[in-house]
């Protein structure tokens, strides 16, 4: 028998088998399978995990072996269960967890704030200030004031590159040498009322800070005696809402100088939303009207607006909470940026409110997801880093907290600030702007570098938040 064809039987068998073996092999790799350790079960589905970082241009490492490419990148072919992964980039604290994977699935490591390895303070004005507060607007604008008459009041508008400084008023101001007794601000409006002693008569004067040279218009005659409140839709610059220290609501038409008053009555609280009036009742009840005092009702709001009007007036927290079926005695609530979220804090805690399943605040209580239970004396926080991160302004001191933590909690303290003065964090320029302790001087840390990024074809093909092979 000759050797050649027992060779070929011998070739053709060994082919056999490893086409068998292979080529199933090769059909289930491209399902998603791979073969794992016995214990693992042999063959199982691999998930992956999509990483992005703030700033990008970080190495990734997955059980200690580095990824082909920086962030923002997908680490395929994961075994389910725990993964170590590091996210690294020179001048910045490497970021370490610990993340689970599942199979047939993505893990997303969205938006991953790196910290650096030194925070720098950079001060803006070299002089003490004794108030600081935020106004919205395009760009976003400081009331800072270094002392208590009108001269003393810095405009700071918050551009992304730069912060320009402006006089709120002019040098030849009728209002010049006027005393500061208070401010009427309302949360997202660019617009303000300061309440001034002049010739020692009270005036209050509706300011337009939105022009390189700001616009003041006295409103005084449109207030019947000094009032409680002062409330407005952020964008609206017509009507202001005013609640007596009878409890009675009056509308002033800034533009024509009209006052249409009693549109409401029996109210120790304040909201304007969506073209209707709020009013909390001394007895606890939510009250709304339209602008004209028609059509009054006392039936509940969606959620996502009870909490719009809790970050408006703090007065409406413990109806909110109450309503929203939430037991904690809350300082402060912040609607995220899709308000499906809210920030919620107390004295001693910050929590994630997640109201998105509801559809009124009767039928499913909203859950709270508490992140933070170690603080001593919370009296602001921040959504930061499109709503990925927290900045939390506790007994003297800056922290940033993670807003997913995977179990392991990241806690890092950014600065000492002044006891009682308020900061500002705003997403338009990453910046945290803040009073220095001891000297007040007007400062701010850059706490997010770049705007948040995401590859359109990697989110688009992908469907990060939930991704099926």
């Amino acid at each position: 028998m000759s050797i050649m064809p027992l060779l070929r039987k011998i070739i053709f068998y060994i082919f056999l088998a490893v086409y068998g073996v292979v080529c199933p092999l090769i059909i289930l790799r491209m399902l998603g399978f791979i073969v794992a350790p016995p214990e693992a079960g042999g063959f199982v589905k691999t998930g992956l995990i999509y990483v992005s970082a703030n700033p990008p241009n970080a190495r990734v490492i997955v059980d200690g072996v580095a990824a082909h490419e920086t962030a923002p990148t997908v680490i395929r072919d994961l075994t389910p269960g725990d993964h170590d992964i590091t996210i690294d980039l020179r001048g910045y604290v490497p970021w370490r967890k610990r993340v689970p994977v599942i199979g047939n699935k993505a893990t997303a490591l969205d938006n991953v704030l790196l910290v650096p390895a030194a925070w720098k303070t950079r001060i803006l004005m070299d002089t003490d200030f004794n108030t600081l507060i935020a106004l919205a607007g395009n760009p976003p604008s400081l009331i800072a004031a270094r002392g208590n008459t009108i001269d003393d009041i810095v405009l700071m508008r918050l551009n992304k590159n730069i912060e320009e400084e402006d006089a709120l008023f002019p040098a030849q101001s009728i209002y010049k040498g006027a005393r500061v007794t208070g401010y009427f601000t309302v949360d997202k409006s660019p617009f303000f009322v300061v309440h001034i002693i002049d010739d020692n008569k009270d005036k209050y004067l509706w300011v337009d800070p939105r022009e390189k040279q700001p616009h003041a218009e006295d409103i005084t005659e449109l207030l019947i005696g000094e009032p409680k409140q002062l409330m407005w839709e952020a964008s609206d610059e017509k009507n202001i809402f005013a609640l007596q220290r009878d409890m009675t609501v009056n509308r002033l038409n800034i533009k024509s100088k009209a006052i249409y008053p009693g549109i409401m009555e029996n109210t120790q609280a304040l909201g304007v939303m969506d073209n209707a009036v709020f009013g909390l009742t001394p007895n606890g009840l939510l009250i709304h009207c339209d602008y004209d005092g028609q059509n009054k009702k006392t039936t509940i709001p969606q959620p996502k607006d009870l909490i719009v009007l809790a970050a408006q007036n703090p007065d409406f927290l413990i109806p909110v909470m109450r309503y929203l079926g939430i037991s904690a005695d809350a300082r402060g609530i912040t609607p995220g940026h899709e308000r499906a979220l809210a920030l919620i804090w107390t004295k001693n805690r910050v929590g994630i409110l997640d109201h998105s399943p509801q559809t009124s605040a009767d039928e499913h209580p909203a859950s709270v997801q508490w992140i933070y239970s170690r603080g001593q004396n919370i009296v602001q926080a921040f959504w930061v880093n499109n709503d990925d991160n927290i900045l939390v302004r506790d007994d003297g001191g800056i922290l940033l907290l993670d807003k997913e933590n995977f179990g392991q909690p990241r806690l890092t303290r950014v600065t000492d600030v002044e006891g009682e003065g308020m900061v500002y964090y705003t997403d338009k320029t990453g910046k945290l702007y803040y009073l220095t302790p001891g000297t007040r001087r007007l400062s701010w840390i850059q706490i997010v570098p770049h705007k948040p990024f995401i590859p359109a074809p990697i989110a688009e093909s992908l469907l990060i938040k939930k991704l099926e092979h």
